[in-house]
């Protein structure tokens, strides 16, 4: 299995933390469709509006399932 990160230059940034690296994975997974937004808004540890709102910023909009009655984040 392979997974690409795209991250800005974070060594400049000294105050980067594990939750700001789980943060960015959860977006690369998501992102890859490797996790949904459900369990990427938990990874993330944001509320899934949010983590939504974030996604959004990043230009990382996420594909929506409506074959599913149920919301992913619900599971």
């Amino acid at each position: 299995m392979q997974i690409i990160l795209n991250l800005p230059d974070f060594l400049a940034i000294e105050t980067f933390s594990e939750q700001d690296w789980l943060r960015e994975m959860a977006i690369a997974l998501f992102q890859q469709e490797r996790i949904s937004v459900g369990r990427a808004s938990r990874m993330a540890d944001m509320e899934i509006l949010d983590f939504l709102k974030l996604l959004a910023y990043r230009n990382a909009y996420p594909t929506v399932n409506v074959q599913s009655d149920r919301p992913d984040w619900q599971e």
